[in-house]
Protein backbone atom coordinates (compact mmCIF):
# COMPACT_ATOMS: atom_id res chain seq x y z
CA UNK A 1 0.00 0.00 0.00
CA UNK A 2 3.04 2.69 1.04
CA UNK A 3 4.14 1.88 -2.23
CA UNK A 4 0.96 2.42 -4.13
CA UNK A 5 1.18 6.20 -2.39
CA UNK A 6 4.68 6.85 -3.91
CA UNK A 7 3.70 6.20 -6.88
CA UNK A 8 0.84 8.14 -7.31
CA UNK A 9 3.09 11.22 -5.34
CA UNK A 10 5.27 10.44 -7.55
CA UNK A 11 3.33 11.08 -10.89
CA UNK A 12 1.50 13.99 -9.46
CA UNK A 13 4.77 15.70 -8.84
CA UNK A 14 5.81 14.63 -12.25
CA UNK A 15 2.69 16.30 -13.60
CA UNK A 16 3.13 19.37 -12.10
CA UNK A 17 6.54 20.12 -13.30
CA UNK A 18 5.77 18.99 -16.36
CA UNK A 19 3.03 21.88 -16.51
CA UNK A 20 5.11 24.69 -14.97
CA UNK A 21 7.86 23.54 -17.95
CA UNK A 22 5.26 24.26 -20.39
CA UNK A 23 4.22 27.66 -18.57
CA UNK A 24 7.45 28.70 -19.47
CA UNK A 25 9.00 27.94 -22.45
CA UNK A 26 5.89 27.10 -24.72
CA UNK A 27 4.71 30.37 -26.91
CA UNK A 28 1.31 31.70 -25.92
CA UNK A 29 -1.16 31.49 -28.56
CA UNK A 30 -1.65 35.07 -29.52
CA UNK A 31 -4.26 35.97 -32.30
CA UNK A 32 -3.83 39.41 -33.14
CA UNK A 33 -7.07 41.90 -34.04
CA UNK A 34 -6.93 43.99 -36.85
CA UNK A 35 -7.77 47.22 -36.96
CA UNK A 36 -10.46 46.41 -38.95
CA UNK A 37 -12.03 44.42 -36.13
CA UNK A 38 -11.68 46.77 -33.26
CA UNK A 39 -14.32 49.07 -32.00
CA UNK A 40 -13.45 51.92 -30.15
CA UNK A 41 -16.05 52.02 -27.49
CA UNK A 42 -15.05 55.65 -26.49
CA UNK A 43 -17.63 58.23 -28.47
CA UNK A 44 -15.43 61.31 -28.51
CA UNK A 45 -17.28 64.31 -27.74
CA UNK A 46 -15.98 67.32 -24.98
CA UNK A 47 -17.05 66.78 -21.14
CA UNK A 48 -19.23 69.15 -19.90
CA UNK A 49 -20.33 70.42 -15.75
CA UNK A 50 -23.20 72.27 -14.97
CA UNK A 51 -21.31 75.37 -14.18
CA UNK A 52 -21.04 75.95 -17.85
CA UNK A 53 -24.52 75.27 -19.01
CA UNK A 54 -26.68 77.40 -16.38
CA UNK A 55 -26.00 80.56 -18.19
CA UNK A 56 -28.78 83.56 -19.24
CA UNK A 57 -30.03 82.79 -22.68
CA UNK A 58 -29.86 86.78 -23.51
CA UNK A 59 -29.30 90.02 -22.16
CA UNK A 60 -31.71 93.08 -22.38
CA UNK A 61 -29.80 96.85 -21.92
CA UNK A 62 -32.18 99.47 -20.88
CA UNK A 63 -30.54 102.88 -21.50
CA UNK A 64 -33.52 104.89 -20.52
CA UNK A 65 -35.93 106.97 -22.38
CA UNK A 66 -37.68 103.29 -23.85
CA UNK A 67 -34.68 102.57 -25.82
CA UNK A 68 -32.74 99.10 -25.34
CA UNK A 69 -30.77 96.38 -27.08
CA UNK A 70 -29.62 93.20 -26.60
CA UNK A 71 -26.37 90.68 -26.17
CA UNK A 72 -26.50 87.40 -26.71
CA UNK A 73 -24.09 84.04 -25.15
CA UNK A 74 -20.43 84.83 -26.59
CA UNK A 75 -20.36 88.13 -27.19
CA UNK A 76 -17.59 90.27 -26.24
CA UNK A 77 -20.11 92.26 -23.94
CA UNK A 78 -21.85 89.32 -22.66
CA UNK A 79 -19.33 87.88 -21.24
CA UNK A 80 -17.89 90.73 -19.48
CA UNK A 81 -21.36 91.97 -17.86
CA UNK A 82 -21.55 88.24 -17.19
CA UNK A 83 -18.26 87.36 -15.56
CA UNK A 84 -18.55 90.72 -13.67
CA UNK A 85 -22.15 90.16 -12.05
CA UNK A 86 -21.24 86.70 -11.19
CA UNK A 87 -18.48 88.39 -9.20
CA UNK A 88 -20.79 90.51 -7.25
CA UNK A 89 -23.20 88.89 -3.89
CA UNK A 90 -27.17 89.05 -3.76
CA UNK A 91 -28.45 88.65 -0.79
CA UNK A 92 -31.10 89.23 2.12
CA UNK A 93 -33.55 88.89 -0.46
CA UNK A 94 -37.62 89.71 0.58
CA UNK A 95 -40.86 88.91 -1.69
CA UNK A 96 -42.19 92.41 -3.38
CA UNK A 97 -44.95 93.06 -5.59
CA UNK A 98 -44.49 94.71 -9.03
CA UNK A 99 -47.42 95.95 -10.98
CA UNK A 100 -47.94 96.24 -14.81
CA UNK A 101 -47.58 99.80 -14.84
CA UNK A 102 -44.66 99.85 -12.59
CA UNK A 103 -42.77 97.10 -14.87
CA UNK A 104 -43.21 99.98 -17.87
CA UNK A 105 -41.65 102.34 -15.71
CA UNK A 106 -38.39 100.46 -15.00
CA UNK A 107 -37.99 100.25 -18.75
CA UNK A 108 -37.89 103.74 -18.68
CA UNK A 109 -34.54 103.44 -16.39
CA UNK A 110 -31.33 102.56 -16.71
CA UNK A 111 -30.68 98.54 -16.10
CA UNK A 112 -30.21 95.50 -17.41
CA UNK A 113 -32.35 92.28 -17.49
CA UNK A 114 -30.85 88.76 -17.75
CA UNK A 115 -33.48 86.12 -19.35
CA UNK A 116 -32.74 82.28 -18.49
CA UNK A 117 -34.17 80.18 -20.82
CA UNK A 118 -36.25 77.90 -18.12
CA UNK A 119 -37.06 78.92 -14.56
CA UNK A 120 -33.71 78.27 -12.80
CA UNK A 121 -34.36 76.85 -8.90
CA UNK A 122 -32.74 79.71 -6.81
CA UNK A 123 -30.45 77.23 -5.56
CA UNK A 124 -28.78 76.32 -8.90
CA UNK A 125 -27.87 79.54 -8.81
CA UNK A 126 -25.38 79.16 -6.15
CA UNK A 127 -23.47 77.61 -8.74
CA UNK A 128 -22.31 80.49 -11.22
CA UNK A 129 -23.11 83.53 -8.83
CA UNK A 130 -22.78 84.68 -4.99
CA UNK A 131 -26.38 84.47 -4.16
CA UNK A 132 -27.21 83.70 -0.58
CA UNK A 133 -30.64 82.03 -1.18
CA UNK A 134 -31.36 81.33 2.76
CA UNK A 135 -33.99 84.19 2.91
CA UNK A 136 -35.82 83.38 -0.62
CA UNK A 137 -38.10 80.24 -0.90
CA UNK A 138 -36.42 77.37 -1.99
CA UNK A 139 -38.47 76.38 -4.13
CA UNK A 140 -38.05 79.43 -6.03
CA UNK A 141 -37.25 79.42 -10.00
CA UNK A 142 -35.57 82.03 -11.11
CA UNK A 143 -36.69 83.16 -15.01
CA UNK A 144 -34.99 86.32 -15.15
CA UNK A 145 -33.32 88.85 -12.83
CA UNK A 146 -33.52 92.79 -13.67
CA UNK A 147 -31.25 95.00 -12.02
CA UNK A 148 -31.63 99.05 -12.51
CA UNK A 149 -31.24 102.32 -11.05
CA UNK A 150 -34.07 104.30 -9.77
CA UNK A 151 -34.99 107.76 -9.40
CA UNK A 152 -33.12 108.35 -6.00
CA UNK A 153 -29.91 106.71 -8.20
CA UNK A 154 -30.29 103.43 -6.26
CA UNK A 155 -29.65 100.30 -7.13
CA UNK A 156 -32.48 97.81 -7.34
CA UNK A 157 -32.51 93.90 -8.15
CA UNK A 158 -35.57 91.72 -8.75
CA UNK A 159 -35.58 87.75 -9.10
CA UNK A 160 -38.67 87.07 -11.19
CA UNK A 161 -40.39 83.24 -10.41
CA UNK A 162 -42.36 82.92 -13.51
CA UNK A 163 -44.09 79.50 -12.20
CA UNK A 164 -45.19 81.34 -9.22
CA UNK A 165 -45.91 85.07 -10.70
CA UNK A 166 -43.59 85.98 -7.38
CA UNK A 167 -40.48 88.53 -7.27
CA UNK A 168 -38.23 88.56 -4.82
CA UNK A 169 -35.89 91.97 -4.17
CA UNK A 170 -32.17 91.25 -3.03
CA UNK A 171 -31.72 94.26 -0.27
CA UNK A 172 -28.53 93.71 0.31
CA UNK A 173 -26.06 93.59 -3.36
CA UNK A 174 -22.46 94.67 -3.97
CA UNK A 175 -23.43 96.84 -7.07
CA UNK A 176 -23.16 100.34 -8.07
CA UNK A 177 -24.57 103.08 -10.17
CA UNK A 178 -21.39 102.96 -11.81
CA UNK A 179 -21.52 99.48 -12.87
CA UNK A 180 -24.92 99.55 -14.46
CA UNK A 181 -23.92 102.88 -16.15
CA UNK A 182 -20.86 100.29 -17.21
CA UNK A 183 -23.24 97.50 -18.63
CA UNK A 184 -25.58 99.79 -20.58
CA UNK A 185 -22.31 101.94 -21.74
CA UNK A 186 -21.19 99.09 -23.28
CA UNK A 187 -24.41 98.89 -25.80
CA UNK A 188 -24.08 102.28 -26.53
CA UNK A 189 -23.17 101.45 -30.50
CA UNK A 190 -25.05 98.47 -30.47
CA UNK A 191 -28.11 97.73 -33.02
CA UNK A 192 -31.07 99.88 -31.58
CA UNK A 193 -34.36 97.55 -30.47
CA UNK A 194 -37.64 98.61 -29.36
CA UNK A 195 -40.81 96.61 -27.72
CA UNK A 196 -44.54 96.79 -28.87
CA UNK A 197 -45.74 94.51 -26.12
CA UNK A 198 -42.97 94.85 -22.86
CA UNK A 199 -43.01 90.40 -23.61
CA UNK A 200 -39.95 90.45 -26.61
CA UNK A 201 -37.87 93.27 -28.02
CA UNK A 202 -36.94 93.42 -31.85
CA UNK A 203 -34.10 95.64 -33.82
CA UNK A 204 -35.09 98.71 -35.43
CA UNK A 205 -32.57 97.65 -38.61
CA UNK A 206 -31.43 94.23 -40.10
CA UNK A 207 -28.66 92.82 -38.55
CA UNK A 208 -25.60 91.28 -40.11
CA UNK A 209 -24.76 87.87 -38.66
CA UNK A 210 -22.71 84.95 -39.87
CA UNK A 211 -23.51 82.22 -41.71
CA UNK A 212 -21.73 79.03 -41.26
CA UNK A 213 -20.40 75.71 -43.31
CA UNK A 214 -19.50 73.53 -40.52
CA UNK A 215 -17.92 69.44 -41.70
CA UNK A 216 -19.22 67.38 -39.45
CA UNK A 217 -18.81 62.70 -38.26
CA UNK A 218 -21.23 60.07 -37.65
CA UNK A 219 -21.64 58.16 -33.93
CA UNK A 220 -21.33 54.73 -35.58
CA UNK A 221 -23.47 51.74 -34.66
CA UNK A 222 -20.86 49.74 -33.43
CA UNK A 223 -19.40 52.60 -31.06
CA UNK A 224 -23.15 52.99 -29.53
CA UNK A 225 -23.69 49.39 -29.12
CA UNK A 226 -20.50 49.12 -27.39
CA UNK A 227 -20.72 52.18 -25.06
CA UNK A 228 -24.61 51.73 -24.53
CA UNK A 229 -25.20 47.73 -24.13
CA UNK A 230 -23.14 46.05 -21.09
CA UNK A 231 -22.91 42.61 -23.33
CA UNK A 232 -22.95 43.76 -26.64
CA UNK A 233 -22.37 40.45 -28.12
CA UNK A 234 -25.74 39.36 -26.83
CA UNK A 235 -28.13 42.27 -28.81
CA UNK A 236 -29.58 41.69 -31.88
CA UNK A 237 -30.64 44.02 -34.53
CA UNK A 238 -34.31 44.24 -36.74
CA UNK A 239 -35.03 46.61 -39.15
CA UNK A 240 -38.73 48.11 -39.13
CA UNK A 241 -40.85 48.63 -42.07
CA UNK A 242 -39.57 52.29 -42.29
CA UNK A 243 -36.21 51.96 -42.19
CA UNK A 244 -34.99 51.70 -38.42
CA UNK A 245 -32.57 50.25 -36.66
CA UNK A 246 -33.61 48.37 -33.39
CA UNK A 247 -31.22 46.82 -31.43
CA UNK A 248 -32.17 45.33 -28.54
CA UNK A 249 -30.41 42.75 -25.38
CA UNK A 250 -33.64 41.74 -24.20
CA UNK A 251 -33.83 44.90 -21.94
CA UNK A 252 -32.15 48.29 -23.39
CA UNK A 253 -33.57 49.45 -26.77
CA UNK A 254 -31.58 51.36 -28.90
CA UNK A 255 -32.99 52.85 -32.03
CA UNK A 256 -31.40 54.17 -35.17
CA UNK A 257 -33.07 56.43 -37.49
CA UNK A 258 -31.25 57.22 -40.79
CA UNK A 259 -33.39 59.12 -41.81
CA UNK A 260 -33.51 62.05 -39.03
CA UNK A 261 -29.88 60.68 -38.30
CA UNK A 262 -31.52 60.53 -34.64
CA UNK A 263 -30.96 57.87 -31.95
CA UNK A 264 -33.38 56.78 -28.82
CA UNK A 265 -31.90 54.78 -26.46
CA UNK A 266 -34.70 53.56 -23.72
CA UNK A 267 -34.23 51.22 -20.59
CA UNK A 268 -37.04 50.26 -18.55
CA UNK A 269 -35.11 48.70 -15.88
CA UNK A 270 -35.48 51.29 -13.33
CA UNK A 271 -34.55 50.48 -9.96
CA UNK A 272 -37.91 50.72 -7.56
CA UNK A 273 -36.66 52.30 -4.54
CA UNK A 274 -34.28 54.92 -4.93
CA UNK A 275 -34.22 58.56 -4.47
CA UNK A 276 -32.90 61.63 -5.86
CA UNK A 277 -32.91 65.11 -5.83
CA UNK A 278 -33.61 67.57 -9.17
CA UNK A 279 -29.67 68.51 -8.98
CA UNK A 280 -28.25 65.25 -8.70
CA UNK A 281 -30.54 63.66 -11.53
CA UNK A 282 -28.95 67.04 -13.20
CA UNK A 283 -25.46 65.69 -12.57
CA UNK A 284 -25.91 62.22 -13.71
CA UNK A 285 -27.76 62.72 -16.50
CA UNK A 286 -24.77 65.19 -17.40
CA UNK A 287 -22.69 62.48 -16.46
CA UNK A 288 -24.06 60.08 -18.82
CA UNK A 289 -23.66 61.91 -21.41
CA UNK A 290 -20.30 62.54 -21.16
CA UNK A 291 -19.60 58.95 -20.88
CA UNK A 292 -21.77 57.89 -23.91
CA UNK A 293 -21.25 60.70 -26.75
CA UNK A 294 -19.90 64.07 -25.02
CA UNK A 295 -21.08 67.44 -25.82
CA UNK A 296 -20.17 68.76 -29.20
CA UNK A 297 -19.67 72.53 -28.79
CA UNK A 298 -21.58 74.57 -26.17
CA UNK A 299 -24.95 73.55 -24.44
CA UNK A 300 -27.53 75.07 -22.55
CA UNK A 301 -30.05 73.83 -19.96
CA UNK A 302 -32.83 74.24 -21.77
CA UNK A 303 -35.88 72.19 -19.68
CA UNK A 304 -36.07 71.69 -16.70
CA UNK A 305 -38.66 69.23 -14.78
CA UNK A 306 -40.87 70.34 -11.50
CA UNK A 307 -40.19 67.83 -8.80
CA UNK A 308 -42.11 64.71 -9.96
CA UNK A 309 -40.97 60.75 -10.76
CA UNK A 310 -39.96 61.61 -14.28
CA UNK A 311 -37.30 64.59 -14.77
CA UNK A 312 -36.75 65.65 -18.55
CA UNK A 313 -33.87 67.66 -18.94
CA UNK A 314 -33.02 69.22 -22.51
CA UNK A 315 -29.86 70.46 -23.04
CA UNK A 316 -29.67 73.13 -26.24
CA UNK A 317 -27.06 73.11 -28.45
CA UNK A 318 -25.06 76.94 -29.36
CA UNK A 319 -22.77 77.20 -31.97
CA UNK A 320 -20.33 80.02 -31.60
CA UNK A 321 -19.48 81.25 -35.16
CA UNK A 322 -16.04 83.38 -34.14
CA UNK A 323 -14.28 84.70 -30.98
CA UNK A 324 -16.23 86.95 -29.51
CA UNK A 325 -19.09 86.77 -31.74
CA UNK A 326 -22.59 85.79 -30.63
CA UNK A 327 -23.39 82.47 -30.04
CA UNK A 328 -26.85 80.93 -31.42
CA UNK A 329 -28.66 78.00 -30.99
CA UNK A 330 -29.75 75.70 -33.66
CA UNK A 331 -33.48 74.39 -34.49
CA UNK A 332 -33.78 71.24 -36.37
CA UNK A 333 -35.88 71.34 -39.23
CA UNK A 334 -38.13 69.07 -40.62
CA UNK A 335 -35.27 66.85 -42.64
CA UNK A 336 -32.70 66.90 -39.88
CA UNK A 337 -33.27 66.57 -36.27
CA UNK A 338 -30.12 68.79 -34.79
CA UNK A 339 -29.48 70.83 -32.42
CA UNK A 340 -30.52 69.29 -28.67
CA UNK A 341 -29.82 66.43 -26.36
CA UNK A 342 -32.83 64.50 -24.21
CA UNK A 343 -32.21 62.84 -21.03
CA UNK A 344 -35.18 61.57 -19.20
CA UNK A 345 -34.22 60.44 -15.30
CA UNK A 346 -36.79 57.79 -13.60
CA UNK A 347 -35.69 57.10 -9.81
CA UNK A 348 -32.03 58.62 -10.43
CA UNK A 349 -31.55 56.04 -13.00
CA UNK A 350 -31.52 57.28 -16.84
CA UNK A 351 -34.49 55.96 -18.45
CA UNK A 352 -34.58 57.64 -21.94
CA UNK A 353 -31.53 59.12 -23.88
CA UNK A 354 -31.75 61.09 -27.61
CA UNK A 355 -29.74 63.00 -29.40
CA UNK A 356 -28.57 63.69 -32.96
CA UNK A 357 -26.06 60.95 -34.71
CA UNK A 358 -23.94 63.83 -36.48
CA UNK A 359 -21.37 64.79 -34.25
CA UNK A 360 -20.50 68.74 -35.42
CA UNK A 361 -16.67 69.61 -35.91
CA UNK A 362 -15.02 72.73 -34.35
CA UNK A 363 -13.49 72.80 -37.77
CA UNK A 364 -15.34 75.73 -39.61
CA UNK A 365 -15.15 75.30 -43.61
CA UNK A 366 -17.06 78.71 -44.38
CA UNK A 367 -17.84 82.04 -43.27
CA UNK A 368 -19.85 84.29 -44.82
CA UNK A 369 -22.09 87.58 -43.86
CA UNK A 370 -25.45 87.06 -43.88
CA UNK A 371 -28.28 89.80 -43.04
CA UNK A 372 -31.64 89.41 -41.08
CA UNK A 373 -34.49 91.57 -41.19
CA UNK A 374 -35.44 94.16 -38.56
CA UNK A 375 -38.07 97.08 -38.24
CA UNK A 376 -41.10 97.03 -40.34
CA UNK A 377 -40.64 93.83 -42.36
CA UNK A 378 -39.75 91.58 -39.04
CA UNK A 379 -42.51 92.88 -37.22
CA UNK A 380 -44.93 92.04 -40.45
CA UNK A 381 -43.62 88.39 -40.48
CA UNK A 382 -44.22 88.38 -36.54
CA UNK A 383 -47.48 89.40 -36.82
CA UNK A 384 -48.33 86.35 -38.84
CA UNK A 385 -47.49 84.02 -36.60
CA UNK A 386 -49.14 85.81 -33.57
CA UNK A 387 -52.62 85.35 -35.02
CA UNK A 388 -51.86 81.54 -34.19
CA UNK A 389 -49.60 81.46 -31.31
CA UNK A 390 -48.82 83.04 -27.86
CA UNK A 391 -44.80 84.65 -28.83
CA UNK A 392 -42.67 85.43 -25.65
CA UNK A 393 -39.68 85.66 -27.47
CA UNK A 394 -38.44 86.61 -30.80
CA UNK A 395 -34.33 85.71 -31.39
CA UNK A 396 -32.01 84.57 -33.90
CA UNK A 397 -31.23 80.92 -34.83
CA UNK A 398 -29.28 78.18 -36.77
CA UNK A 399 -31.34 76.65 -39.51
CA UNK A 400 -29.33 73.60 -40.43
CA UNK A 401 -29.69 72.56 -44.37
CA UNK A 402 -27.54 68.71 -44.60
CA UNK A 403 -25.25 68.31 -47.23
CA UNK A 404 -23.44 65.08 -48.04
CA UNK A 405 -20.01 66.43 -46.79
CA UNK A 406 -20.81 69.35 -44.59
CA UNK A 407 -23.91 70.81 -42.88
CA UNK A 408 -24.68 74.63 -43.55
CA UNK A 409 -26.14 76.93 -40.62
CA UNK A 410 -28.18 79.81 -41.86
CA UNK A 411 -29.13 82.61 -39.61
CA UNK A 412 -33.31 82.88 -39.34
CA UNK A 413 -35.46 84.51 -36.70
CA UNK A 414 -36.99 81.91 -34.33
CA UNK A 415 -39.49 82.26 -31.61
CA UNK A 416 -40.57 80.98 -28.19
CA UNK A 417 -44.25 79.81 -27.05
CA UNK A 418 -45.17 80.16 -23.47
CA UNK A 419 -45.10 76.22 -23.17
CA UNK A 420 -41.88 76.48 -24.11
CA UNK A 421 -41.97 75.12 -27.91
CA UNK A 422 -39.49 76.93 -30.33
CA UNK A 423 -39.71 77.19 -33.84
CA UNK A 424 -38.87 79.26 -37.21
CA UNK A 425 -40.44 82.55 -38.63
CA UNK A 426 -40.16 81.00 -42.33
CA UNK A 427 -42.13 83.82 -44.95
Amino acid sequence: MEKIKSLILTILVFFSLFQSYLLVYSKPDINLVSQDEYIDTRLNGSQENVVNMLFPKHMILHFGDDKHTMVYPNFKFYNDIYKKITQRSFESFRPVTISPVEKVKMREYQGIELEFMDGIPVQWLENTMQVNSESINRKANVNKIWIYVTENQEIRTLFFDNSTLKVYEATKVDLKVEDIQEFVGYGEFLPSYHTNNGIYYVPDEPLQMIRLTVSYSYFQKDQLVASLFVDPNISRTVVDSEGREIISDGAIVLELNDNQNWMSYYDPEIPVESSSDLMDDLLTSIKFVNQHGGWSRTHLIRTIPDENEEQFFRFQQYVKPAPNVQALPILPSEKLKLGYVDITMQNGVVSDYERSLINLSNDIIQRSTYQLQGGEVLEQLIHKYEQDFNIINIFPAYYPIFKEEYIDLIPLWAYELSDGTFGLLIQ
